[in-house]
């Protein structure tokens, strides 16, 4: 558990998402706080080397050095050494401005008061009333988060002369409108009536006009409570109210990576690699002269070198000290670029291998080894026993799940102040699980997107796509026919999966191989359970992959999508506009296809059962329509 500022603990993998960096959430004690900087986890003081995480393919990718677990809180004990005995993860107070419930009275506080605030007004009067947060806040989609600007609002301007008290009084109404601001020095009185309509950004546009008039448009401030009062920056991107608890004010980023097991050349070509670099090379040099001491450079580079051994060590700085050398780590460039889609294709082929590692165990099934309907549709089948995913926060967005930042901008948006050379990280979590991989058969695949049923519904579905991209209600990159089969298949098999194999639904989550570029093909999906306790390792999910329990599910999973209780009204959604976030679905629902979010990579879009079953009318659409006719006729 990790500690805030108040009485109320926080799971170590919700720091990561959805408590992490600059998302809110209620303390026990109904204090609403904000997950404070990266630059507030740890001090001077802490011995950061037992929380240290690697991960050699996400470093290279988000281009961080490595990564940290939140730090868990530890109580001191008399008469034993505890290390890093008090550290906790600070929270700071927000939203400022509260209320109180007797007097109405509207006041803000200091992002660092802690605890039940008494209400001045009342106790001056003889009576005791605490202060309340308010409800609202404003945001940006840049990522800024500021109070919602009641004196503003109430008074029509971007910069009121009036500064009299105000009240916040709500009416017996259950809308917006119902809730009025009044200003005790000049009268002026507005509800909040439309403050929330993200597709007009009101709070910007409307907070200055007048009855006769449209006046100056309000902006972002800029503001980021979590990284303190002085963290303001430059921003004129419109600004959109919501309700402090609401999904779309804080969107984690969470980039993950399976770990795979490495050749003695690839641990060697890591070491060198990390030896090279700028901030290390002068410490190697001197370790391949014998000027400095092995035992030094460990401590000189907490922790990284934990792994190997001195030998291992002396050879890579030996290598990192020549010039030529390191420039030719292994014979492959060490400053390459990484992207996701590499770090899913080296996956994938590790994964459709056997392995017996302390961290990744893996059992290899042809297609053969199975009846109707994998024989046929499918390549093969991996059972993975035992997997270890590294998840890690890389940033946040708000109001819209994807942001126009860049990777890095979000990745600032973490910290106040950019880290030394050498000492970047982002906090991460290492789950353990099981999973269940599927290989569809690729000439199979192939010669189903050819198809011209296939063609004409993908193209319904991508207009809505490049839409909704535009208005950056989704990920942003046009996926594929390829991917809405696969992607729609993996969610059918895990409500499936979660009816049989004894995990929750939301224990079950998803991890997507689609690529059609050439060389690089790849149609695949992964099932996994992969949670911080036992829930990760109770083996139901390998056993439901075993030859005669998986074929049974999964003609299951095909049976129920054939028919969906909201039917016809589901299935034609792609003959009406589509349907889900962007219209990015056609044929699913939350009653066929839909699962938690936490559970899915792109929060339930690029989905049609169409692709799997067919639609009952355009013949050849449907990916296993051959199953399903042969399940209807037996």
């Amino acid at each position: 558990m990790a500690r805030g500022k108040g009485e109320g603990p926080i799971r170590r993998g919700q720091l990561i998402s959805p408590f992490g960096v600059g998302a809110m959430t209620v303390l026990s004690d109904g204090i609403s706080v904000v997950c404070a900087g990266l630059d507030a986890w740890f001090d001077d003081n802490s011995e950061r080397d037992e929380f240290r995480v690697d991960e050699s393919r996400l470093s290279r990718m988000l281009h961080i050095d490595h990564f940290m677990l939140p730090p868990d809180f530890r109580r001191p004990r008399k008469g034993q050494e505890v290390p890093n005995a008090g550290l906790t993860v600070p929270f700071l107070r927000f939203p400022q401005w509260h209320f109180c419930p007797r007097c109405r009275r509207l006041e803000r506080f200091a992002l660092w008061n802690k605890g039940i605030i008494a209400c001045r007004e009342c106790r001056a009067k003889g009576r005791r009333s605490n202060m309340v947060q308010v409800r609202f806040v404003a945001m940006c989609t840049h990522g800024h988060l500021q109070d919602f600007p009641w004196s503003e609002w109430v008074h029509h301007s971007a910069e009121p002369e009036c500064s009299g008290t105000l009240r916040y009084t709500a009416g017996s109404g259950a809308s917006l409108g119902a809730i009025r601001v009044t200003c005790d020095a000049c009268g002026q009185s507005r509800s909040l009536q439309g403050i929330m309509h993200s597709t007009r950004d009101r709070l910007s546009t409307q907070l200055t006009d007048t009855l006769d008039s449209a006046g100056e448009r309000y902006l972002c401030e800029g503001r980021r409570p979590w990284l303190g009062d002085a963290a303001a920056e430059e921003c004129e991107q419109p600004l959109y109210g919501a309700l402090r608890g609401a999904s779309n004010v804080h969107y984690s980023d969470v980039k993950s990576a399976i770990f795979l097991p490495r050749s003695n050349r690839e641990r060697l070509d890591e070491l060198i690699e990390l030896l090279a670099s700028e901030a290390n090379v002068g410490h190697a040099r001197l370790v391949a002269d014998d000027r400095l001491e092995v035992r030094h450079l460990r401590l000189l580079l907490r922790g990284a070198l934990s792994s190997y051994a001195d030998g291992e060590i002396r050879c890579a700085c030996q290598a990192a000290a020549d010039a030529e050398l390191a420039e030719s780590v292994g014979g492959r460039d060490a400053t390459c670029e990484i992207d996701e889609s590499t770090i899913r294709k080296e996956e994938l082929e590790v994964m459709c291998e056997e392995h017996d590692e302390p961290e990744l165990r893996t059992s290899v099934l042809g297609s053969s080894a199975y009846g109707t309907p994998i024989a046929g549709f499918f390549a093969a089948t991996s059972l993975v026993s035992r997997l270890r995913e590294t998840r890690v926060l890389s940033g946040f967005s708000r109001v819209f799940p994807t942001s126009e930042l860049t990777p890095q901008e979000r990745i600032s948006k973490l910290r106040l102040r950019h880290p030394r050379t050498g000492r970047s990280w982002l906090p991460a979590q290492v789950v353990y699980g099981e999973g269940i991989l599927l290989q569809l058969d690729g000439e199979r695949v192939r010669e189903w997107e050819s198809r011209q049923p296939v063609a004409e519904r993908f193209a319904l579905m991508r207009e809505n796509i490049e839409r909704a991209g535009k208005r950056a209600l989704i990920d942003g990159p046009t996926r594929s026919a390829r991917y809405v089969l696969v992607h729609t298949l993996a969610h059918l098999l895990m409500n499936g999966l979660a009816l049989e194999c004894g995990y929750g639904s939301a224990a079950l989550r998803e991890r997507i191989y689609v690529s059609s570029d050439a060389g690089a093909e790849m149609a695949s999906l992964l099932i996994y359970t992969a949670a911080g306790d036992s829930e990760g390792t109770m083996g139901g999910l390998v056993r439901m992959g075993k030859p005669g329990s998986l074929e049974g599910i999964i003609r299951q999973a095909l049976a129920s999508a054939c028919w969906c209780s909201a039917d016809p009204v589901c299935m034609e959604a792609a003959l009406r506009g589509g349907q889900g976030p962007g219209s990015c679905n056609l044929a699913a629902c939350h009653n066929c296809a839909l699962v938690p979010e936490t559970a899915c990579e792109v929060f339930n879009s690029y989905l049609d059962r169409g692709f799997l079953v067919g639609d009952g009318q355009n013949e050849g659409l449907g990916y296993f329509e051959q199953v399903v006719e042969l399940g209807t006729s037996d």
